[in-house]
Formats: structure tokens, sequence, C-alpha cells
């Protein structure tokens, strides 16, 4: 069942303006503060909750199997399958929603947590991918609006001079998505237990000669650190390259879920689940021990790590939604993103180069190039340079 949330002055749906971090109507310009909303009951068949069970419990068992059988690399020769044009999504795929506004129906992927309907473009919130099975702790509301968005991506490819010409169109700029990137947020312990040499060296000159000398130091490191909310992002189809260049995110800003500040905006959930990256936490943790150590060891010309006993435990993990503006754009055969974290405004991605306009910039040189030879070689004819 979709679920939206309605203007109590004309009961049209409401959207979150990130701008104005109000919610919004578009017909009676009503504004409303996201907490003062009051929740829509969804009713939820039993059958569908259990589904979601299922799910949850698929992408766990999922999980376990890859950690006991890693991909293997594929053998020479052998290439991943593509999908081909024409091929139509599996029932498991895809889920079908009734949009609550005008009747239509709204497709979704099966990770899907909030959409707009394809005809009349209404915010729809899916209650079925929200059930308190796998319903998220947190949420990072968006600060920055899509009219914000806009000016970062203009500024981000110096407004479109050196991009190819579709790539600054409306048609393609419309297309700059809101959406809520899953994150799993974990707190860990850590015991920093290292031992190492450290050595100092000294010169002393004494007329003509000089003596060096070079003291060794036992260094002993034995400290409780404790990180919280380290985030690793939820969702299989995210480039994380991108996620980790728009990081961090101001945890002071971040409030318990409500789904009002989704509506407006998509949002995916998890589909990795939060195990599979204990290792990453783990390794992540590893460089910050590292980096920890090499504090207090500063002094020292080098240190040489002779038994490093530390540890660390995982001993919290919550569910979170931030946000992001993505943009994808293929070009030449490659695809270019640009994301922008919502609530700081970091941006990251390479953007296109037109080759058209490389090519009118050289042509735009060659002149001037031409000129340049005729002078330099007019100077030495005349023997400017003697």
């Amino acid at each position: 069942m979709a679920v939206s949330y309605k203007c109590p002055g004309c009961a049209a749906n409401l959207i979150f303006d990130a701008d104005q971090q109000l919610m919004t109507c578009e017909y009676c310009g009503a504004r409303i503060n996201p907490e003062d909303l009051v929740s829509p009951e969804a009713v939820l068949a039993e059958a569908a909750l259990e589904e979601e069970s299922q799910r949850d419990k698929a992408i766990e068992q999922a999980d376990s199997k890859n950690q006991a059988n890693p991909l293997q690399e594929s053998a020479p020769g052998e290439e991943a399958s593509e999908n081909t044009e024409g091929e139509l999504f599996s029932e498991q795929d895809t889920v079908q929603y009734v949009c609550d506004s005008c009747g239509a129906k709204v497709l979704t992927d099966v990770n899907t947590a909030a959409t707009f309907c394809t005809f009349c473009g209404s915010a729809t919130m899916i209650a079925e991918r929200l059930t308190d099975v796998r319903k998220p702790d947190y949420v990072i509301p968006f600060k920055y609006g899509k009219k914000e968005a806009v000016k970062k991506f203009f500024k981000w490819c110096s407004a479109g001079r050196m991009t190819p010409v579709a790539f600054v169109r409306n048609e393609n700029i419309d297309k700059i998505t809101g959406i809520y990137v899953p994150f799993w947020l974990y707190d860990v312990d850590a015991k920093m237990d290292i031992e190492a040499e450290g050595s100092l060296v000294s010169s002393v000159r004494s007329g003509d000669k000089i003596t060096t000398t070079t003291k060794y130091y036992k260094l002993v490191r034995s400290q409780k650190i404790c990180w919280d909310r380290i985030p690793f992002d939820g969702a299989s189809d995210f480039d994380d390259q991108y996620v980790e260049m728009v990081e961090p995110f101001e945890y002071s800003e971040m409030i318990p879920f409500s789904m009002s500040y989704l509506s407006g905006f998509l949002a995916n959930r998890y589909d990795v689940s939060a195990d599979s990256h204990n290792k990453n936490v783990y390794s992540r943790v590893s460089r910050f021990v590292a980096e920890v150590f090499k504090t207090t060891a500063t002094k020292y010309k080098s240190v040489s790590i002779k038994k490093d006993n530390s540890t660390a435990e995982i001993v919290n993990t919550k569910y979170a939604l931030m946000p992001f503006w993505f943009l994808n754009y293929k070009y030449a055969g490659k695809t270019y993103t640009f994301a922008m974290n919502g609530q700081t405004g970091k941006v990251a991605g390479t953007p296109p180069v037109s080759r058209f306009k490389l090519v009118l910039i050289f042509l735009g040189l060659l002149p001037a190039c031409a000129a340049l030879v005729r002078f330099v070689l007019s100077l030495i004819v005349m023997g400017g340079f003697y």
C-alpha cells in the first residue's frame, strides 16, 4: 500500500523542501514543520510483513554464502554476462503499487523505499518497504534542495564551458536526483597495544670533525580508544568511491527517523547486511590506531614497530539514511557521475570534456600560433636574435 502525507488545507500531497526545511504544498502554498505532522496509519497485511522478513533473511543468507565462498575472478576468455536490450525484469526484481493520488501503477525495484509516481509526479512512500523489520534508526535531512544542487552542479562543471552541450541541457539537469542512501554506522572500542623502537640522531662538530650519535628507545603505547558512527554504505548499487569522496556528515544534525523527511525524495533500503562490512570496519580502525600511534612518536627520527597486539570490537551498529544528489551521464561510451552531499554541499566526480569544443579551441588558437611562428621566423631571417 502506498502512503503519502496530505496537506491539511487542500488535501494535496506534501513534499519536504530541503531549502526551507519544511513540508510544503505546491498547490495552496502551505508550510508545515515535519515534526508537527501526524504520521499516516499504514495497514500492512501479515503477508507483506512476512515477505519483508523473508527478504531480510535472504540477504543475510546471501552475505554468509559470499563470505564462505568468495567470488573468484573470471577465467581467461570468460566475460560476465550482461542484460541484453529488451530483457524484462523478473517478478523478483520489481514490485508494483498503485498511486493514491491518480490511481496509476508505480513500478519500483525491490530496494526502493520512497519514489515518485511516473504519471502525476506525486511523492509516494511505500510502507511495505519501511516496516519495523528494517526501519532506519536515524536520518540526516536534506539541507540543500534541488535549486542549490543545480547551482553546485554548474559551478562543478564550470557552467558547461568545456562539457558537451547535452550535459547542461535542462532535460539532463532535471535528472539530478535527491536520494537517501542507506548507511551502517559502527561504534568501535579499540585497545592500542604497540611496542616499537624509536631512534634519535644528534651531531656534534669539533673543528673539522663531525660526530654523529644515534640513540634507540623502546616505545610502549597502551591506550583505549573509542570511535562512534564509522560509516559504510549499505547499498550495493552505489559507487563507494563517490560516497566516500563527499563524506563526512555532520552527525550533530542527525535525528530519529521520520518518514516525513523522505517525502519528495527517493530512498533505497539496504541490500548489504551490517555484518558484511565487519572486515572493512576493522581494517579502517587499524589505520586509525596506526595514525594515533604516529602522533605519539613524532619526535623520533625513525620508528620501527616490533609488536602490535592492538584489538578492536564493534559494540553497536545503527542504520541511518544519508542525503545525496546524483546525476549520471553517458558520453563517448563512458559514464560520468556528479555526486553531492545533500547536507554539506560537498561535491565529487569528473565532468565529461567535449571533444568538439576542444577542436574548436584548437582551431581558434591556430591563427594566433601561426602569427607567433611567422613573427619568430621573421626575427631569425632578419637576424633579430644575433
